[in-house]
């Protein structure tokens, strides 16, 4: 049941889509309308009462402040079309919550919807400092449901040039947020930062890969304010079950560089 009720979508270059509803057994490629590299997406599955059926919704974005978007069309994750943005500068990530929701980019492009992407607006941009540039959100889960904007909305990033595919050196990339007082904020690829205040402070965190030179982390993922994961270089998978105070090196057999996570339940992950 669970097979055909849910999908697990990824992006790529070259508007590449993957999809699988079977728990990554088998992977199929999703046609695309764009060319442009995709480097965010998001999805989740919810009940359409007009065909009484779940669907799943999903979009990504990407190079040139491309947004594309399946529209809860059907539970295969088919039948992507652009939405119209309101940026042409790259676009880095992209969260929603039902019809709301921000995807944000370089030159602290920050868009937002209300419609489900129908319109893409850009009025929380005046609040982003100038040369930001945006690589990563999260909502830590405390604004109140129908709450616009909504509170607990977390964007990280860098300054200085605009970061060329995703991976500029010295950047804050990603984020990930279990409260609205806890959270990790992967920086300069390497240095894992923890906050339990709300951000107001940050301290390092060390880990298994603090060592290895050249090694790099790519994505975090908090499941509880104790309980997080983190992805890197050559295989490696981090974890933590008491807040980041000790992380465990619980790596796959694999070498192949991995650049994102996503915790589906406590008991299934891709990466």
């Amino acid at each position: 049941e669970l097979s055909e009720r849910w999908a697990v979508l990824q992006c790529g270059e070259y508007g590449m889509v993957l999809q699988t509803s079977n728990w990554g057994k088998t992977w199929r490629r999703v046609l695309s309308p764009t060319p442009n590299h995709l480097y965010g997406i998001y999805g989740n599955v919810m009940w359409r009462p007009e065909t009484g059926r779940q669907s799943v919704y999903a979009w990504a974005v990407g190079a040139q402040g491309v947004i594309i978007s399946n529209a809860g069309h059907d539970a295969r994750g088919g039948n992507w079309t652009f939405q119209p943005s309101c940026t042409s500068d790259d676009l880095h990530d992209v969260m929603m919550a039902g019809a709301e929701g921000f995807a944000v980019g370089d030159f602290g492009a920050m868009c937002y919807t209300t419609s489900g992407g129908d319109v893409w607006n850009t009025d929380f941009e005046a609040f982003i400092t100038p040369g930001i540039h945006l690589l990563g959100l999260d909502f830590d889960g405390t604004g109140a449901e129908g709450d616009w904007p909504p509170a607990g909305l977390w964007a990280v990033g860098t300054k200085g040039d605009a970061p060329k595919g995703h991976m500029m050196n010295g950047a804050s990339v990603c984020c990930s947020f279990a409260s609205n007082s806890v959270g990790w904020v992967v920086a300069s690829r390497r240095q894992l930062l923890y906050t339990d205040d709300g951000g107001l402070s940050w301290t390092g965190q060390a880990h298994p890969f603090s060592s290895k030179e050249g090694a790099e982390v790519h994505d975090i993922e908090a499941v509880s304010e104790l309980d997080a994961w983190a992805v890197g270089d050559w295989g490696t998978v981090l974890r933590t079950e008491n807040g980041g105070a000790t992380w465990l090196d619980v790596s796959s057999k694999y070498m192949n560089h991995l650049y994102g996570i996503s915790l589906l339940t406590r008991a299934y992950a891709f990466v």
